[in-house]
């Protein structure tokens, strides 16, 4: 059982982390810092485990010294206790001055769950993972030409090689991540130096080598790679320096026939203070939008997610997540693991081995996070504002009735979009427009023949607020 003190000092850890979400970014919080398993909390103290070494050196590094803010309501400080495997973890011990620059940038481990055979496609994305199958057996292939002479062109399954680089850009949650992970994977089993990171992480391998003068080792590290996989490029939006270096990475190893995997959460032309001579080499091969995975989808994504982790859940309790945590892929497995944790936890604490999960003990187990998700439910009002934010006019006269055409097309674009996301009936879509069914139906129809017309911009900007949206 926890005592009082002790569910009070887990629950300062809760709004501690909130905190950190403003401080570092919630990604990087639910990585390195959610991620701890919470032991305990008592006596001022709170007692966390770490998976590995490398998240111990993290947490002393990076959060260590933000620990200053943790407190009780009081304002009393409450302690953090490291483990490992149930040990107190061993203090941070500073590098010794022989230690190589090359030894201090790190790269996480990739994550086991993301590969090709845990993705669940749809017919939309096939191209995208058709391509990336490709590109790891013509790179495999390659490599093996050159371990092995004799190998004739003729036993090169691929004729041309894939383009370079590949761009795949979409919404948060449509599986970029899992699709460059699970590339990485397939190419690093087959032999090859393969680096991937996030853009932030590459931005702190720029950082940490300017602070120690050895950018040499630096450019020794990722332009010697066989393949560069580069995620969230978006995120170097206005880093004046590090874009320099990326355009130089990229340039040296596209002229070398190395392989780049880039992945956005938009075009390369919609990319906000990236340089255009960055931009222009994102195109140089091809650009796939990746479409998010239908809510449909979402049970069997959390069928096997839940399997991965040994954490088998009854059919009634996949359905309430799935139906609970429907803005995204993402944030319905967040939600299971999420689950996962705070159920063993409760297991080990309170209700023992044998007690049996209900729908309603899991809603009080995530009752924080259905809160947020039903702060981020997309509605017709925020598929409107995004709307007019995109073609730069103001929601009142988007929802007015002028007929001037800088308005009548967002106006037609808000409905299709309202239409497509939220399924609304024709009559309430003409509620909110005002505007009788049979006019929205022609509004609709009129966008969804804009669409595949290459004359029109229409779907670039539907993909563009979608972006925005998701």
């Amino acid at each position: 059982m926890v005592d009082q003190a002790g569910t009070g000092i887990i629950s300062c850890w809760h709004a501690f982390l909130e905190r950190l979400d403003q401080e570092l970014g919630k990604e990087t919080v639910d990585k390195w810092v959610r991620s701890l398993v919470v032991r305990q909390g008592i006596n001022q103290k709170l007692y966390v485990e770490v998976k590995d070494s490398f998240q111990a050196l993290w947490f002393e590094e990076h959060l260590r010294p933000r620990l200053q803010t943790f407190t009780d309501p009081v304002g009393t400080p409450i302690k953090v206790i490291v483990e490992t495997s149930g040990k107190k973890a061993p203090p941070k011990v500073q590098p010794p001055k022989t230690q190589t620059p090359e030894t201090a940038l790190h790269f996480p481990e990739l994550d086991p769950f993301c590969t090709f055979e845990h993705f669940i496609s749809q017919v939309d994305n096939e191209i995208v993972v058709r391509l990336l199958k490709e590109l790891c057996t013509h790179v495999t292939s390659e490599r093996f030409k050159k371990l092995s002479p004799l190998v004739s062109a003729q036993e090169n399954p691929l004729k041309t090689p894939p383009p370079n680089p590949i761009y795949i850009c979409g919404p948060t949650g449509s599986g970029k991540t899992h699709l460059l992970t699970a590339t990485a994977h397939r190419l690093r089993q087959a032999g090859l130096n393969v680096v991937m990171a996030r853009s932030e992480l590459f931005t702190e391998h720029v950082v940490r080598s300017i602070r120690s003068g050895e950018m040499s080792a630096f450019r020794k590290l990722w332009r010697t790679a066989d393949v560069m996989i580069l995620d969230d490029v978006h995120l170097f939006s206005r880093k004046i320096t590090t874009q320099e270096e990326l355009f130089h990475t990229f340039n040296t190893l596209h002229v070398a026939g190395k392989h780049i995997l880039l992945a956005a959460n938009c075009f390369p032309q919609q990319l906000q203070f990236i340089e255009p001579r960055l931009v222009s080499r994102f195109e140089w091969g091809v650009v796939l939008p990746l479409s998010s995975l239908p809510r449909k989808s979402f049970p069997s994504l959390l069928e096997k997610k839940s399997s991965i982790l040994s954490f088998l859940l009854p059919q009634r309790i996949i359905s309430a997540l799935s139906d609970l945590f429907h803005s995204s892929p993402k944030a319905c497995t967040q939600a299971l693991e999420a689950l996962m944790l705070r159920w063993r936890m409760a297991k080990n604490r309170a209700l023992g081995p044998s007690a049996t999960m209900t729908v309603g003990a899991m809603q009080d187990m995530l009752s924080d996070l259905i809160e947020r998700e039903t702060e981020l439910a997309l509605t017709p009002e925020k598929i409107i504002q995004a709307t007019a934010e995109s073609f730069g006019i103001k929601r009142e006269d988007l929802l007015g009735r002028s007929q001037n055409r800088e308005y009548v097309g967002p106006r037609q674009i808000a409905m299709y979009l309202i239409r497509k996301h939220l399924k609304l009936p024709f009559i309430k879509i003409g509620d909110v427009f005002e505007k009788n069914h049979s006019t929205v139906m022609s509004s609709i129809r009129q966008v969804e023949k804009l669409i595949p017309d290459p004359q029109s911009d229409a779907g670039s900007r539907i993909s563009s607020i979608e972006i925005h949206l998701f």
